[in-house]
């Protein structure tokens, strides 16, 4: 008979990131109608667990979810929680895929694989984007994600000499510059923009504010490039859920290994992922456009 695959889905479910959380399960869940078609006969199932984008909730869910007899886990939006819980489940042999968490290295810290484009690609992307501006300006969230992008930023040589000021996403006026680079929630700089609306001039959003919340609400008459991730999230988790099935057709023991070995990734990274700077506008337009399973 058989095997039944079970795979872990982990993220924010509730919380103030919990709009990451329902992307997750939808994209997970489209993959698995997904696998069901490419793997024939191939029994697979989805348990969901909660996180919170937080370390110590997400321990919590990695031990229910091993507790439950996961196969495999996809998910921990947050790059604190997956670095968290991946201990777990590298002990206990199963695989972690991330589709969402960027800080650099992480996938080759935990022994993790990840789908999506790291932090280091989301920096090539906006320096790439950035080449003709000589004063750079930046504003960033003061919570631990834009904190983190700001200082990979400002350490890359790159930028030597080109930073005309540095502020924060909750300052009254934008920071001057001929572009404003923003780093923080797609929700915090929602409110950044909106706060300054009239005021700036170009501005490069990071690639958190990559989610329909942030493009289909944010001020209009911008001059906005947003970092989008390739794959991106949803897509990436749902590609996720189909190479777990496709390894798992060959049987549960030596999963692990198996995806770990997989030639499309380098030291547990997805080949040719990568981040690239579009316009608001142009996002807006390929709204319409569905993703085929």
């Amino acid at each position: 008979m058989t095997a039944f695959v079970r795979i872990g889905v982990v993220g924010p479910l509730t919380g103030p990131q919990s709009e990451h959380g329902a992307l997750l399960m939808e994209a997970a869940s489209r993959g698995l109608v997904a696998a069901r078609t490419s793997v024939p006969g191939l029994r697979i199932a989805l348990e969901a667990a909660d996180d919170r984008n937080d370390p110590e909730f997400a321990m919590i869910a990695a031990r229910s979810l091993l507790a439950a007899g996961v196969h495999a886990v996809i998910g921990h939006c947050d790059s604190d929680a997956a670095a968290a819980a991946a201990p777990l489940y590298r002990d206990a042999s199963v695989p972690l895929l991330i589709t969402a968490a960027t800080r650099p290295l992480l996938a080759a810290q935990t022994g993790a694989l990840r789908l999506c484009p790291s932090a280091r690609a989301e920096m090539d992307a906006l320096f790439e984007a950035l080449a003709p501006c000589a004063r750079i300006a930046i504003a960033s969230e003061r919570a631990t994600h834009g904190r983190r992008l700001e200082t990979l930023f400002l350490d890359d040589p790159r930028v030597a000499g080109r930073v005309s000021a540095l502020g924060r996403l909750d300052d009254p006026v934008a920071p001057p510059g001929d572009v404003v680079v923003l780093f923080g929630t797609h929700e915090c700089v929602l409110d950044a923009l909106y706060r300054w609306k009239g005021g700036g001039g170009r501005y490069l959003a990071c690639g958190a504010c990559s989610l329909p919340a942030f493009m289909d609400t944010c001020p209009d008459g911008l001059d906005i490039g947003v970092a989008m991730p390739s794959p991106e999230f949803p897509e990436a988790t749902r590609r996720a859920v189909l190479l777990v099935a496709e390894h798992a057709a060959g049987g549960l023991d030596g999963l692990r290994e198996r995806l770990l070995a997989d030639e499309r990734f380098e030291m547990g990274e997805a080949k040719g992922a990568c981040y690239r700077v579009e316009p608001i506008a142009s996002f807006a337009a390929s709204r319409g456009s569905v993703d085929e399973p």
